[in-house]
């Protein structure tokens, strides 16, 4: 016991758990030091375990609260962290054994992800959020948590030799999180629009350059996890790109007017995907043996690689150009999948096969021509593999 200006506090221990809605009587008495009880009579107060802030008695009141939820995972390497921030006003009513909370107000929602060299760095501000709680003897027993907003997501993926950052500005987003019967439900789904950049993380190791830059005119994100289990998971980005790939003398320059990925899977089971590249282009390249040199400078005007649901629906490219230096002339180059049609393979099995239709052409003259075509007759070529 503490005395502090004539007042005296204590800290009380009891010799058994309590639970909500326990009843418990405190008796205090006065002793003198010799062990003599004061004149006064002992001093009776009685109260029941609760919960702050919430009421035992039957009631409907208005509330305001604040309150952070923080969490911290992974390693140094890989680190995780989820921070939600909420401040709103609503009521609560009882009745009898069960406490019902509403409450709405807005906050702030950072995210950070790190796992196999790729980061998600997310800060949503939620304009609006809706809580909703129901208490049935002090335990939780049902929660809701719907939250809508806008912000900034930064996506950077390092693999096989390139960096890929997506920097976007979330025009849409929402949260919803559910536990209902011990169950947690958990639903995000996020629009943005930005810029992509993809490059080579070591240019000079890897004896060129690759660079991508462009403007995300969609970016879909959405999730479903529901206890514990992904039920969904949907990534889809829309854009438009230059590029640029310079490697062992050659450059690339092509102006991509469509670039598009799109993968989704529900219940872990693919359901839809997309792949699309398509542009149009130069390029140029130079190259010598000991007698010749050669120059070619190219026009890609078609360009077109596209996938749907892992099977290639278009594989095309037309194109043409001028070779210049020791050896002159022309050349030009048209590839297209001609039809698609079943196959058996060695053990039986028929699969579905595309029959690509390819014609190439040159028209050279000066020295030296077979070898730097690798010993190809000159003119034209007709292939379908």
């Amino acid at each position: 016991m503490l005395f502090r200006s004539g007042r005296s506090t204590a800290s009380i221990v009891v010799d058994r758990p309590v639970a909500w809605g326990d009843a418990i009587e405190l008796e205090v008495e006065v002793l003198t030091k010799d062990g003599l009880a004061v004149s006064m009579p002992p001093l009776v107060r009685g109260f029941e375990v609760g919960r702050w802030n919430q009421p035992m008695a039957d009631h409907e009141l208005t509330t305001t609260s604040s309150w952070t939820l923080e969490q911290e995972a992974g390693s140094e390497e890989e680190p995780q962290t989820f921070a939600l921030f909420f401040d709103g006003q609503g009521w609560q009513q009882r009745n009898g054994d069960v406490l019902e909370a509403w409450e709405l107000g807005d906050g702030r929602l950072l995210l950070v992800e790190t796992s196999d060299g790729s980061t998600i760095d997310l800060n949503l501000s939620l304009d609006r959020v809706w809580r909703n709680e129901t208490t049935v003897e002090g335990v939780l027993v049902a929660s809701v948590f719907d939250a809508v907003g806008h912000g900034i997501l930064t996506l950077q993926d390092d693999v096989d030799g390139l960096r890929t950052l997506v920097s976007t500005t979330v025009t849409d987003a929402s949260l919803n999180r559910s536990v209902l019967q011990g169950v947690i439900d958990e639903r995000l789904r996020l629009e943005a629009n930005g810029s992509l950049t993809i490059e080579a993380i070591d240019p000079d190791e890897a004896g060129g350059s690759f660079d991508l830059d462009g403007t995300v005119t969609v970016l879909l994100l959405e999730t479903w996890d529901h206890n514990g289990t992904r039920r969904l998971d949907h990534q889809q980005i829309e854009a438009q790109a230059t590029l640029v790939l310079i490697e062992e003398g050659t450059r690339m320059d092509l102006d991509l007017d469509a670039f598009a990925t799109l993968q989704r899977w529900q219940d872990g089971e693919r359901v839809d995907q997309r792949e699309l590249l398509k542009g149009e282009g130069t390029f140029g390249f130079e190259d010598q043996d000991e007698n010749a040199t050669m120059v070619v400078n190219g026009t890609v005007h078609a360009f077109h690689q596209e996938s749907v649901d892992g099977r290639t629906t278009e594989d095309r490219l037309h194109v043409d150009g001028t070779l210049s230096g020791d050896v002159q002339g022309t050349f030009g180059l048209v590839r297209g999948i001609d039809s698609t049609t079943e196959a058996m393979n060695a053990s039986g099995e028929t699969f579905e096969v595309n029959i690509i239709h390819q014609e190439d052409w040159f028209n050279i003259t000066g020295l030296g021509g077979g070898s730097f075509l690798g010993g190809a007759d000159l003119g034209s070529h007709h292939n379908e593999s």
